[in-house]
């Protein structure tokens, strides 16, 4: 899998980064479930939503 590039904006410049992290705790989330450790999951889900919030904020409205 390669990664993704996108374009510099000064529009939202943390914007990626913060969904790239919450992508990478989900991922972490789905890996605590497959091993039964549903309070990592429970955590890692949560890191993963505050992650999108925080990238919906760095976006333009």
């Amino acid at each position: 899998m390669s990664a993704t590039s996108y374009p510099p904006s000064s529009d939202y410049p943390g914007s990626f980064d913060a969904i790239e992290c919450g992508a990478i705790a989900e991922l972490n989330a789905h890996e605590a479930m497959l091993c039964g450790d549903l309070d990592a999951e429970a955590q890692w889900r949560e890191l993963a939503e505050a992650y999108y919030r925080t990238a919906m904020l760095e976006l333009p409205q």
